[in-house]
């Protein structure tokens, strides 16, 4: 068997599959339903869900190498965005990203604002700037050389950042 041979075999297993997973298993429910089953993040339960970005490591491409580095992982890869409701269920994947591609860019491409209108979402600082667009808690640092600033230390109070 060549290896195209095994390649389209491989896809269409894959296509196969992917829509009855994909139903079974990732799964957006709203906030009731995360009241109904006392589903809630301990510290934040006024939070939907949590949203990060993973890498995968991958071999050196042949071609388009530079699209694939992560310079922050010194490595080439692939990046996943997943959401997670606080029962631990997987509510959004969006994934095969090239690594040089930021995880807000990610998150923008991904189409999921619009969820999050009503219902916080919990993200790291790379995800600084969606709560422009969503409700998103997002953490705070304390800048180098100076104090938080009374606006910031606000923005804290109303659990809509985290001191970091």
């Amino acid at each position: 068997m060549t290896k195209r041979k095994i390649y389209t075999v491989i896809k269409n297993a894959i296509e196969d599959v992917h829509q009855p997973l994909v139903s079974e298993y990732i799964k957006w429910y709203s906030k009731q339903e995360q009241e109904q089953n006392n589903f809630a993040f301990t510290n934040f339960p006024q939070c939907l869900a949590i949203v990060d970005v993973t890498v995968q490591p991958i071999k050196r491409p042949t071609e388009n190498q530079r699209g694939w580095y992560s310079g922050k992982h010194k490595t080439h890869v692939i990046k996943s965005q997943t959401i997670n409701g606080a029962d631990g269920r997987v509510m959004h994947v969006y994934s095969g990203i090239n690594g040089r591609v930021h995880d807000i860019a990610i998150w923008r491409n991904s189409n999921v604002e619009e969820q999050f209108q009503n219902n916080p979402i919990l993200a790291d600082k790379a995800y600084i700037g969606i709560q422009h667009n969503c409700q998103a808690i997002i953490p705070i640092r304390k800048p180098r050389n100076r104090e938080l600033t009374e606006n910031e230390k606000a923005l804290i109070k109303e659990s809509r950042v985290i001191e970091y």
